[in-house]
């Protein structure tokens, strides 16, 4: 009977064991999926984040090219237009030279990927897009009168 009952100790001491050993397995292997997991979030992540900047820098120097172009347009039709223009469509500024002398000049513009950084689901997420900037230049040859 003693030896049963021995017998019966040592079972259940090793089926704890048993119990132990596979309870900390299981939650090393729940560790390691959560940490490969959030590891590949992160990379899906930094990639995302990279598309949406190339992208929102495309879509400046666009701006940036139209706005110029707009302003040269502006600025051949309007002889006396000089200073800073600032137009909406393209969310640029413009920089028109005093041009009385001369002939032909260059129009440098600003431009970014969107207007309002509060208003953008981008930029209100935090993501920093409000510095995409994009630049053009122009060079306008007015017509001698």
């Amino acid at each position: 009977m003693r030896r049963d009952k021995e017998h019966r100790n040592n079972r259940r001491r090793t089926d704890t064991k048993r119990g132990f050993i596979a309870l900390v397995s299981v939650v090393l292997l729940a560790i390691g999926a959560m940490t490969s997991s959030v590891m590949v979030m992160s990379v899906a992540v930094a990639y995302a984040d990279a598309v949406a900047r190339r992208e929102f820098r495309i879509y400046a120097t666009l701006n940036a090219e139209a706005c110029a172009d707009a302003a040269a347009l502006m600025t051949a039709k309007d002889v006396f237009m000089a200073g800073s223009i600032e137009i909406a469509d393209f969310h640029c500024i413009a920089m028109v030279p005093p041009h009385a002398p001369a002939s032909s000049f260059v129009v440098h513009a600003a431009a970014r990927a969107f207007s309002n950084p509060h208003r953008d689901s981008r930029a209100a997420s935090g993501q920093g897009l409000e510095s995409v900037q994009g630049y053009a230049s122009r060079t306008v040859t007015l017509p001698d009168f």
